[in-house]
């Protein structure tokens, strides 16, 4: 019985799309031309398709890749910067811009909670804590007294 050769390394899969960032950001600027001409907003679902993805993720896989990363992060924060001067400027859906600017570009509403309990009850003194407090006296009093010499209690 004879063991099998190892095969040489084969690469397996599609090709890649882009094999440097500068046909990346040029097709992105494409895409943002196209847009603008058509005065359609700019958004990530947009861009990958117009990119030839066919996932959400591919461009965010892509962008992991250090040579491409600085091109997806720009390209990102392109789509993010109109939605908040549309959002700013009241131009388009409000709530469907801040839907979009939570799912896509990590914004979040931030929720500030005063905790704060403030007790209006009044004290009631029960008959035991009464006693408690007469008796306590009372030993404070006999303890002074005894301290205090026979002349001097006699004197106050």
């Amino acid at each position: 019985m004879t063991t099998p050769k190892p095969l040489p390394h084969l690469k397996t899969g599609r090709p890649a799309l882009y094999n440097n960032c500068m046909d990346l950001e040029c097709m992105c600027e494409l895409y943002f031309d196209d847009a603008d001409e058509r005065g359609a907003p700019y958004t990530m679902a947009g861009l990958t398709y117009f990119l030839g993805f066919c996932e959400h993720d591919q461009l965010a896989v892509l962008g992991h890749k250090p040579e491409f990363y600085s091109t997806v992060k720009k390209a990102r924060m392109r789509v993010e910067t109109q939605k908040s001067e549309m959002l700013t400027s009241g131009k388009g859906s409000t709530v469907g811009l801040i839907f979009d600017l939570k799912n896509n570009h990590g914004w979040a509403d931030r929720q500030i909670i005063d905790q704060t309990v403030q007790d209006n009850r009044e004290h009631v003194e029960t008959d035991m804590e009464r006693e408690i407090l007469q008796q306590a006296a009372d030993r404070l009093r006999s303890e002074r007294l005894k301290a205090v010499p026979d002349k001097a209690v006699n004197d106050e």
